[in-house]
């Protein structure tokens, strides 16, 4: 397996992986998964993506931490199965579920009461 080079850069006190190919097909998604601050200037907390081949279909995870939240999707081709992440990131509509876990910002005030 060849691994790409991680490159990071520092802007305006965010660090930003690039990967120039991925970000130009999917910006909403690259954009949950590398950015580290909202709109607001706080920091946050990035989505997360899980990828499983499995009896001939891909099955996409994208968790939005912050949010507390999944979406899955499966598709025989992959880049199918990331437009369909795109898509449900980007507009914030699709098969959302919340997970299990508590977002980083409910256990903080849990801890604080």
């Amino acid at each position: 397996m060849i691994r790409p080079k991680l490159v990071e850069t520092v802007i305006a006190g965010e660090i930003v992986a690039r990967d120039e190919k991925f970000e130009a097909l999917y910006p909403n998604l690259w954009e949950a998964l590398t950015r580290l601050k909202g709109e607001s200037g706080n920091v946050r907390q990035r989505h997360s993506l899980f990828i499983v081949h499995e009896d001939g279909c891909f099955r996409v995870c994208v968790r939005d931490r912050q949010e507390g939240c999944e979406a899955w999707f499966a598709c025989v081709n992959l880049s199918d199965a990331l437009g369909l992440v795109e898509v449900a990131v980007g507009t914030g509509e699709g098969p959302w579920r919340l997970t299990h876990q508590v977002p980083a910002k409910k256990k903080a005030q849990k801890r604080l009461s």
